[in-house]
C-alpha cells in the first residue's frame, strides 16, 4: 500500500467518525430533556463537526 492510499483510508476513515457524530448531535438535538446550555455546547460540536468534514472533503480530492 503506498502513501496514497494510506491516507484515502485514513481520510475514509475519519470522515465516517465525523458523519456518525453528527448523527449522534441530531439525535441529541431532537431529545426534550436537554437543557439550553448542553443544546448551544452540542451545536458547536455539530458545527466543528460539519467543518471537519468539508475539511477532510477537501483533503480527499487532493489525493484523488
Amino acid at each position: 500500500m503506498n502513501k496514497r492510499e494510506m491516507m484515502l483510508r485514513q481520510i475514509n476513515a475519519t470522515l465516517k467518525i465525523e458523519k456518525e457524530y453528527v448523527r449522534k448531535f441530531n439525535d441529541l438535538l431532537k431529545s426534550p430533556n436537554i437543557t439550553e446550555e448542553n443544546r448551544i455546547i452540542i451545536e458547536e460540536l455539530k458545527q466543528a463537526s460539519l467543518e471537519a468534514i468539508a475539511r477532510h472533503k477537501r483533503f480527499r480530492l487532493l489525493y484523488m
